[in-house]
């Protein structure tokens, strides 16, 4: 199962015992739904599981005729139709008015309520190792303003992008999709948010490391191969017999030990000498070199 399939699971999962709360719920459930000329609702729901989760607490809150039959397989998904006219009107003056205008939030509960059954119906979550990523993906583009103006005043703006014929309203940020799994009580999913952007940090601190140390091998090799092209030069010009007793033990260390660090080759001279130390003097020896090349 994926991420968003669990998340959605445990949703379904938690129990609702207001009656304003389970309102709240059936008309998330049933933001994205259609009316038609007979006074239905029409749902959609993209797998069986989400049709008969919004079947049961449609039945709950308006009654068990209301729902005339079972899912039945439409295209892609599965539609429910629900033949109560209060629904039918309920799905009209939410996309009309506005949802809280509508839906009459009577308790603090009531908008994670609703919340939670728009994420059942209409949402998707993609896992956190792989990317942070919550959509409301809306058949009923129209309804993506509505939707969106109610997130700005519940939880914060998204960002809308209108596809031919539907809208996906989507959150890129992790801590806004924390905080919406913490509002509608998605405690599991929550936690393995968390966890998986603690994952994602220590993995991009690991390759950044890597990185890092890949860059400076890189620049200690350099500068060994041009530290050992000018002692060389040093060498077939005879100039190294002209240099002083601590040059030349630095120059034929190097000669010597070219891949070594410069402070292990600092601890090979006798008596040993600090890494600056050795620096100084191969920046003296290159500089030697510099003014041979130049003659």
């Amino acid at each position: 199962m994926s991420f968003s399939t669990d998340t959605k699971a445990e949703l379904s999962a938690l129990p609702i015992k207001k009656k304003c709360c389970k309102r709240a719920y059936a008309a998330g459930l049933l933001f994205d739904a259609d009316t038609d000329g007979e006074s239905r609702a029409l749902g959609f729901y993209q797998n069986l599981y989400t049709a008969q989760v919004a079947q049961k607490a449609i039945a709950s809150v308006f009654g068990s005729n209301a729902v005339t039959f079972s899912p039945v397989v439409e295209g892609k998904g599965f539609v429910l139709a629900v033949s109560a006219s209060e629904v039918a009107e309920l799905i009209s003056d939410m996309a009309r008015y506005g949802v809280d205008a509508i839906v009459g939030f009577s308790c603090e509960e009531c908008a994670g309520s609703f919340l939670r059954g728009l994420f059942i119906a209409s949402g998707s979550l993609t896992s956190p190792e792989r990317q942070y990523h919550l959509e409301f993906t809306l058949k009923n583009s129209d309804r993506a303003e509505t939707l969106s103006a109610f997130l700005c005043d519940y939880a914060s703006p998204p960002t809308v992008r209108r596809r031919d014929g539907s809208a996906g309203l989507i959150y890129k940020s992790s801590a806004k999709i924390e905080d919406f799994l913490s509002s509608v009580g998605a405690v599991q999913a929550y936690f393995a948010l968390l966890n998986g952007k603690i994952t994602r940090e220590i993995r991009n601190d690991v390759n950044r490391s890597t990185n890092c140390m890949t860059k400076n091998i890189a620049k200690a090799v350099a500068a060994s191969r041009a530290q050992i092209a000018a002692l060389e030069a040093l060498e077939r010009s005879g100039e190294c017999d002209k240099l002083s007793p601590e040059l030349r033990e630095t120059a034929q260390l190097r000669l010597l030990y070219p891949e070594i660090p410069l402070a292990e080759l600092g601890a090979r001279h006798c008596p040993p000498i600090s890494k600056s130390g050795v620096n100084h003097r191969m920046a003296r020896l290159m500089a030697i070199a510099e003014g041979i090349k130049k003659d």
